[in-house]
């Protein structure tokens, strides 16, 4: 899936440091949902947000289609209010 492929390697270009983490999944048949919570360093400009050059966490939720063990479709959003703001939710 070289979409994806090119989307992570933009998050990774912007935030080389991020982990993620999956918080809740559930599946239907060929559907998988999941809430994840991504944080990391943004150390790039992305999307018009400039590099706040701090920690800073993203939520969101993944809609995968998946057929004989394999992603053919995905969707989702994930928050980017923290970026904007250039701090992270942490004192």
């Amino acid at each position: 899936m070289a979409g994806m492929r090119d989307h992570l390697t933009a998050v990774r270009g912007t935030c080389p440091d991020c982990s993620m983490g999956i918080l809740r999944q559930y599946a239907d048949g060929e559907t998988v949902l999941l809430e994840f919570i991504l944080e990391g360093t943004l150390a790039g400009e992305r999307l018009g947000i400039q590099p706040a050059h701090k920690r800073l966490p993203f939520t969101g939720v993944g809609i995968d289609k998946v057929v004989n063990g394999k992603i053919v479709e995905h969707g989702g959003t994930a928050t980017a209010f923290w970026a904007l703001l250039g701090r992270s939710i942490k004192a």
